[in-house]
């Protein structure tokens, strides 16, 4: 029982931090102080564990190929989810100031 339960979590964390490690870098590249980012910072953490614990569990019926599939879709899901929710002091898009930003640095 309990080997099953730290393999869970064990399974959680390794789900869930490719997009803290998104969301950290994030931060440091577009520093936001707004009350956005006071609501939207837990609210995506909230929101890709629930993603985590509805993989794990669709994950568990499925074995082989299927469950590894599931896998990389809650991994992408997650990350998708943290740049999506990432909030912008001026309402654009985090993809577009990506997108910006790599042409600036095309440039020069």
């Amino acid at each position: 029982m309990l080997k099953d339960m730290l393999t869970y979590i064990a399974k959680m964390i390794l789900l869930i931090a490719p997009s803290l490690i998104i969301l950290r870098m994030l931060l440091m590249v577009f520093p936001n102080t707004g009350l956005g980012l006071i609501v939207a910072l837990p609210l995506t953490v909230v929101m890709n564990i629930a993603a985590v614990i509805l993989g794990l569990t669709v994950s568990k019926t499925l074995n082989g190929f299927g469950s590894t599939c599931i896998w990389i879709i809650v991994i992408i899901l997650t990350i998708v989810i943290t740049v999506g929710m990432y909030p912008q002091d001026d309402a654009s898009n985090i993809w577009d100031k990506w997108d910006k930003r790599r042409e600036t640095v095309q440039r020069y």
